[in-house]
């Protein structure tokens, strides 16, 4: 904790006082050495699992931004759209120090509060030591599950050609619901470990293509990823082995996402648009290279053009920034209250007023500024530190209850929402209520004591 304190408040300093004095390439070692040492200390701790939120949200930045960051440097990435200006090294070096301020005082405040929860490594116990799957009832909830969200992405409630306009509280059902048969594929996998490590059988393989197909569907590189990154995080947890087969295929996958997503938006557009799948596969249909689908990857993954915009922007802020904490604040109660109830709960905007006012596209796109981007919008520094002070005590709090053998698969299910935070933070807290009682209720009814 004291090393993550120190590093807080060295980045600060250097935010503060030094961004257009310290060379980009300082920068570079310096980011590079904080993220080497945060990996030799989960390293050392190999089977504790329970770290995965704050090691996964470094990893996370450390792609996002640092990789990004350097690879803009180096001129690997270019941006046509923005002033060669706004990478200049006090701009990077902005975008590298608030990262870090993120990241260590995420860290600090994490094992803060995990202090009098975890004394020692625990360990790796099955989660088929709790409940006993119903594989009667698991099987009609993946039907209903893939039914539901067949039916969301045909009609626009979901996937990248939703209606705007239709989305609401019956397209947020529909994918709360959808991680009912990921809770499936946990329990499933990590029941049958032993076996399935040694030989995939047939359900298993249906289970995870029916999830994927979804995902390409739905038009959604994530969510073709996700059957395999659950995978992976059930196959940490029983081996405490960071990397192994399994997460290279999943590297593959997601590359491999890129490549046949192009088409199948394209479909998805010309269907929105009224116009036959037969019109739209004889429009643009040819699947990607691999070496451009790679270079759309790093292009999609690089996240400092809308850091840096959000740092550098002055003017008129939206609700969601002006009003920020007082949504976190009535988010427990938000997450309950539909808006028919309340017609004046916060909507889900920040994004596409992002994209039009200070990233210069149009108000149809959705684009993010990052969270730690938004925190600084709504009040600099002071409020990122407390922003991500916040942030780790709600994932200690999480890990705190679920990480015990048999709600190891609830706490996996709930882990991307931990790290991959979202635009708004407001709704960070709400999702987490809403999955959990939802994935929580499943759980109990697809399972039964031992």
């Amino acid at each position: 904790m004291l090393f993550h304190a120190i590093s807080v408040l060295a980045f600060a300093l250097l935010f503060s006082n030094a961004s257009e004095l310290v060379p980009f390439e300082v920068s570079l070692v310096l980011t590079a050495l904080h993220f080497l040492l945060i990996y030799l200390f989960f390293v050392r701790r190999v089977k504790m699992a329970w770290l995965l939120p704050p090691v996964l949200f470094t990893f996370t930045m450390f792609i996002f931004i640092w990789l990004g960051g350097l690879l803009i440097w180096s001129g690997t990435l270019f941006f046509p759209r923005f002033s060669h200006r706004l990478f200049d090294d006090e701009n990077l070096n902005n975008a590298f120090f608030i990262t870090s301020i993120s990241i260590s005082t995420l860290w600090f405040s994490y094992l803060l509060f995990s202090k009098k929860i975890f004394h020692k490594t625990r360990p790796l116990e099955t989660p088929s030591e709790g409940r006993k799957l119903l594989k009667q009832r698991a099987n009609f909830l993946v039907f209903f599950c893939v039914s539901l969200y067949l039916y969301g992405v045909s009609s626009g409630f979901v996937g990248y050609a939703k209606d705007e306009d239709s989305v609401g509280s019956f397209s947020n059902f529909i994918s709360l619901f959808q991680r009912g048969a990921f809770l499936v594929l946990l329990l499933y996998y990590a029941h049958n470990f032993v076996r399935l490590n040694k030989q995939v059988d047939r359900y298993l393989v249906i289970l995870i293509g029916s999830l994927a197909l979804l995902g390409v569907l739905a038009g959604s590189k994530y969510q073709i990823a996700l059957p395999f990154i659950y995978i992976i995080l059930i196959h940490y947890y029983m081996t405490g082995i960071i990397f192994s087969k399994k997460l290279v295929i999943g590297g593959l996958i997601f590359l491999s996402s890129f490549i046949i997503i192009g088409p199948v938006r394209e479909m998805l557009r010309e269907s929105k648009a009224n116009i036959s799948y037969n019109s739209a596969l004889s429009n643009e249909t040819q699947l990607s290279s691999v070496s451009s689908a790679a270079m759309d990857m790093l292009y999609r993954v690089t996240y400092i053009p809308p850091l840096v915009l959000a740092v550098n922007y002055h003017g008129h802020l939206p609700p969601a920034v002006s009003n920020l904490w007082e949504y976190v604040i009535t988010s427990p109660v938000n997450a309950f209250i539909p808006r028919f109830i309340n017609p004046n709960k916060p909507e889900v905007t920040f994004g596409r007023w992002f994209s039009l006012n200070v990233y210069g596209s149009t108000e149809d796109n959705n684009i993010g500024a990052t969270f730690q981007g938004i925190l600084y919008l709504a009040g600099g520094v002071w409020s990122v530190i407390f922003g991500f002070l916040l942030i780790g005590c709600v994932q200690a709090i999480f890990v705190r209850y679920l990480f015990i053998p048999k709600y190891v698969p609830i706490y996996l299910i709930l882990l991307p929402k931990l790290v991959l935070l979202p635009q708004e933070p407001w709704m960070l807290f709400v999702g987490l209520l809403q999955s959990f009682i939802t994935i929580y209720l499943i759980y109990i009814l697809i399972t039964s004591k031992r």
